[in-house]
């Protein structure tokens, strides 16, 4: 990481830079008005409580974002598919009969689709 990355604005800058995008796209993905993402990048503010949106946006851990300490990112994480290919797989190799297997195969692929809807 450079040396220069010392403030919250700086390192929001840099966020944006290595994910090209602009400060208005980066309020849209965090649903600010783009003159707050402005506010921020100037360096006037110290800290915000939207950290934790503008972290995720940019693909960086919130506790880098607001202290510059530690790792930029987190360990990526499984793909929502690779994790689902794995739980089918297990569903096959589990003592069910072969329509239960089908039945949970499919609210998996279900569930995979759709993870945040009410259910």
């Amino acid at each position: 990481m450079p040396q220069r990355l010392k403030t919250l604005a700086d390192r929001i800058q840099y966020g944006l830079a290595i994910n090209h995008l602009s400060q208005s796209e980066l309020a849209r993905r965090v649903g600010l008005t783009p003159q707050a993402i402005q506010h921020l990048c100037s360096g006037k503010a110290q800290t915000t409580r939207y950290a934790a949106q503008i972290a995720h946006a940019l693909g960086v851990r919130t506790d880098w974002l607001l202290t510059g300490q530690g790792p930029i990112t987190s360990p990526t994480p499984p793909s929502p598919q690779s994790s689902l290919e794995k739980l089918i797989n297990t569903l096959h190799s589990a003592a069910l009969s072969q329509e239960d297997i089908q039945l949970l195969t499919h609210l998996a692929q279900r569930l995979a689709k759709n993870p945040k809807s009410d259910r």
